[in-house]
């Protein structure tokens, strides 16, 4: 089972709270994702986890205090999962997609440090989804196609030139933060996944949502266009 979270609404919470700079929002965000990876490893499904953690678009749009203070979290977060003992223990393999050369040298190094760390890991997978656009994605494969010569193209071919070539189609899409939009999210990989939206904020959201969430998944029946 693929599960991909958009986690939004750190600015809101700091809002809600009443917190300043709304910026403490995202070490509130940092938090709650703390607790989610520390309850899933434990969890038998899902297996594939991918959370969009920066948008290309916030990269773009975001004042450089708060892009610098985002890249500083994630920054000390990897750290903190490179040491963490449950990810070699469960053997959960990590993968960091999208346009990674946006992201600060040492930010970059730290990527590259833990996906070779996990390369061997098979249990369980884990991704990050950072300076990450869905349409930039598709773009990309077929500028590669194109430079390759490709001369046919299926989805097949399509998906084996995606960032998430590794990773199967997405079951369950989760939004936190009362939007109901894919913000450019796994665009390829979303076509039959089931949706589910969040009033609370990600600061907010707990393992215990996450599992609401899961069982909510299992009622459904999907027919895929049946």
């Amino acid at each position: 089972m693929h599960v991909a979270i958009i986690m939004d609404g750190n600015r809101k919470y700091a809002e809600k709270k009443g917190l300043f700079p709304k910026i403490k929002g995202h070490i509130e965000g940092k938090k709650s994702l703390e607790r989610l990876l520390k309850h899933w490893v434990k969890m038998e499904e899902p297996k594939y986890l991918t959370l969009y953690t920066f948008s290309l678009y916030n990269l773009k749009n975001r004042s450089s205090i708060e892009k610098k203070l985002i890249f500083k979290l994630l920054e000390m977060g990897f750290k903190q999962l490179l040491k963490r003992k449950d990810i070699y223990q469960n053997k959960i393999r990590i993968y960091f997609i999208g346009k990674k050369e946006k992201c600060p040298k040492s930010l970059q190094n730290l990527m590259s440090k833990i996906e070779e760390k996990t390369k061997y890991h098979k249990n369980k997978f884990l991704t990050f989804a950072i300076c990450y656009d869905g349409q930039e994605e598709i773009l990309k494969a077929f500028n590669k196609m194109i430079k390759e010569k490709v001369k046919k193209v299926d989805e097949k071919i399509i998906k084996k030139y995606l960032y998430t070539k590794e990773l199967p189609p997405v079951d369950l899409m989760i939004r936190t933060g009362d939007e109901k939009r894919f913000s450019g999210f796994l665009l390829w990989d979303i076509s039959y996944a089931e949706l589910i939206f969040r009033k609370q904020t990600w600061p907010e959201y707990t393992p215990k949502m996450f599992e609401n969430d899961l069982k909510e998944f299992k009622r459904r029946k999907r027919r895929f266009g049946k």
